[in-house]
């Protein structure tokens, strides 16, 4: 049996009811019998020369090409406000420890800052000499057994003892998260 196009838009077109009404639960199909007529059934009978018509197949086969995009649509209404952020970062404090000394030849001297107060984090920390004759070996955050600190490892590369005033500084904030 030859089924042509003009039949099956014909059928969808003069029979969106068919398409819309027809209750899921029911389990409708459409049989094309042998003599071209469609009728909407439960079951197509094959013995009978009929062709049970897939409707997902004839609604891709009369689909046109894509259509070009509409137009933007109105503004949306305003949403719901958010919850409350954290407070983030607060209570800066800069604490320094300056140590003067006289540093030995070829020996190094470690400088620390002062500890961070209770529920405070380092935020950074730095280092600082009053003398080019010491040169910085190392800056870096220590957590020893006495506290969060900041930690300056300085060396004197010079052939004689040098005065020097070393300074480490800590900057301590309450970091909220």
């Amino acid at each position: 049996m030859h089924i042509s196009y003009r039949f099956l838009l014909t059928l969808f077109l003069c029979s969106p009811t068919l398409l819309i009404t027809t209750p899921a639960h029911a389990a409708r199909k459409v049989c094309v019998k042998a003599n071209g007529k469609a009728v909407v059934k439960r079951k197509c009978r094959t013995v009978k020369g009929e062709i049970q018509l897939e409707l997902s197949s004839l609604v891709s086969a009369l689909q046109g090409p894509e259509g070009a995009q509409g137009p933007q649509g109105p503004q949306g209404i305003q949403g719901e406000e958010g919850p409350e952020g954290s407070s983030g970062i607060s209570g800066f404090e800069r604490l320094e420890t300056l140590h003067s000394s006289t540093v030995g030849a070829g020996l190094s001297r470690a400088v620390f800052s002062p500890e961070c107060p209770d529920g405070k984090a380092i935020i950074s920390g730095s280092c600082m000499t009053n003398t080019l004759s010491m040169n910085l070996t190392s800056s870096t955050r220590w957590s020893g057994a006495t506290g969060n600190r900041w930690r300056c490892d300085w060396y004197n590369w010079t052939i004689s003892p040098v005065p020097a005033d070393l300074s480490a500084e800590v900057v301590c904030a309450y970091i909220d998260s």
